[in-house]
């Protein structure tokens, strides 16, 4: 489950910025990884959580926000300028049957594959075609569920909703968007699966007296509450609302979106929690795009840290998993005992809480700075970035 938003002109001025909250169950960690693109044989296999694809002659490099122990990603950017990330819905054609790719497959492969947001919507409905997508909840009472992809470059967003192999793609030039828990595009979008308004009909889905197919009406389901889902229409109506009114004509600004994954996060729920949250800022202007990763739960008390591509990028292992019994990486492992004290509300809690919280503002203003004045010869000054901010954060919970 998860929320997620972009802002792009007028909202900000010369780029759009991306922020993703991935809610899982809180025993599920989050580690932030690095990819380096790779050139591949003809023939080259990729092995994905359920199935053996074909892989491309070239990945991208990406940076990517995975449930450690997993193949995919629930979100993250590559090195072309694309960022995307995906939220779980449920739907009439949920299935259990069969292998296929699930959604954390898909949003790491249009990461590896995709040189623009357009060519990652291609991407993405293609391999559904091909394949089919969805996945499942719980061990001794699954429940299957679709995804719907959130996916921007420095021009446009687009969302791409699935039901089964029926899908739907909505293109955003400008404006602010907001995906939740469930499906949201009604007949207003751009791009549909082959033959959606015929099979939508044939299956009894939709009925040829309404018009073109309403994708949410005839596909979408209620959540089930077992799982600790909050109504998603008035979640994502919040989360709409939330971004619209701090979104100020050309002001938008990294430290909003923080603010709004922040509001937005699920930090006092036994069935669910934020594990990790990602903001992306691609500019159209020019400078490099910059990412931000917590690599921890609840984002009211973690450290957006820092990242940028490079040609010798080292983010270490602090935010790795590093065995399979314990999947908690070194930083969580920190930040686990920090949390408790920032969340006690405490003298010494509060003193720590608003000093990471300093710390992080003023990087925040060093990067806009850094990147401001960026030239490439200075490209390898953020080759170690991610890990010593890490190491940093580690320090201050000793």
């Amino acid at each position: 489950m998860a929320d997620i938003f972009v802002a792009l002109t007028p909202f900000t001025k010369d780029c759009v910025i991306f922020g993703k909250n991935a809610n899982q169950p809180p025993t599920d960690v989050q580690q932030v990884i690095y990819c380096a693109g790779a050139d591949y044989t003809t023939g080259s296999k990729v092995k994905t959580t359920m199935l053996e694809i074909d892989q491309v002659s070239r990945t991208h490099a990406c940076v990517l926000s995975q449930t450690a122990g997993s193949w995919g990603a629930e979100m993250g950017a590559n090195d072309q300028g694309v960022c995307a990330g995906y939220t779980s819905v449920f739907t009439k054609l949920s299935s259990l049957e069969g292998n296929m790719l699930t959604p954390s497959d898909l949003t790491r492969l249009i990461l590896e594959r995709s040189g623009s947001a357009k060519s990652a919507v291609l991407t993405v409905t293609s391999l559904i075609d091909q394949n089919g997508q969805g996945g499942r909840f719980g061990v001794d009472n699954p429940r299957p569920y679709c995804g719907v992809f959130l996916i921007a470059d420095r021009d446009e967003a687009w969302v791409v909703e699935c039901a089964g192999k029926s899908w739907v793609a909505k293109q955003i030039t400008e404006g602010t968007c907001t995906i939740s828990n469930s499906l949201s595009i009604s007949t207003d979008y751009t791009m549909t699966s082959s033959n959606l308004q015929e099979q939508s009909v044939t299956s009894g889905h939709w009925s040829s007296e309404k018009g073109p197919v309403d994708f949410a009406v005839a596909f979408g389901d209620d959540p089930p509450t077992e799982i600790g889902c909050t109504n998603p229409t008035e979640r994502r109506s919040t989360g709409s609302d939330l971004l619209k009114n701090i979104a100020n004509q050309g002001s938008f600004s990294t430290k909003d979106m923080f603010e709004i994954l922040r509001k937005m996060a699920i930090e006092d729920s036994r069935l669910l929690q934020t594990t990790g949250s990602h903001v992306t800022i691609l500019s159209s202007a020019g400078l490099p795009d910059r990412h931000w990763f917590t690599g921890t739960p609840c984002p009211s008390l973690s450290v957006f840290k820092p990242f940028m591509f490079s040609d010798n990028v080292d983010i270490g292992d602090y935010t790795r998993s590093l065995s399979k019994d314990d999947k908690r990486h070194v930083l969580y492992k920190y930040h686990e005992k920090a949390r408790e004290l920032m969340a006690s509300g405490s003298p010494k809690g509060e003193a720590l809480s608003q000093l990471m919280r300093s710390l992080e503002g003023k990087c925040v203003v060093e990067m806009d700075e850094f990147c401001q004045q960026f030239s490439v010869e200075n490209i390898s000054d953020v080759d170690e970035l991610f890990k010593d901010i890490c190491e940093s954060e580690i320090k201050f919970y000793l």
